[in-house]
């Protein structure tokens, strides 16, 4: 028995029962109605351009990778 490695089994993310995959799906509006009061009336208020410009930049560099496995380039998260 001690020669069999166990295979790691991973987490899957979800969120109030949601899964992951439709999460990233979902538009802002039906994904505001499953957060709390505090993060959707922070989502109906203006989103500041900095965090709109940080979100095209991370969905940038997601679509640039193109294998499977690869991880996408760096993106700086700093903002003021």
């Amino acid at each position: 028995m001690a020669d069999q490695i166990k295979k790691r089994t991973f987490k899957k993310f979800s969120y109030n029962g949601v899964a992951l995959e439709t999460l990233l799906e979902l538009k802002e509006d039906k994904l505001a109605e499953l957060f709390r009061c505090r993060a959707r009336r922070k989502l109906k208020r203006d989103t500041p351009i900095k965090h709109v410009n940080f979100l095209k930049k991370c969905r940038a560099a997601k679509a640039a990778v193109t294998q499977v496995g690869e991880k996408p380039a760096l993106v700086k998260t700093h903002a003021r």
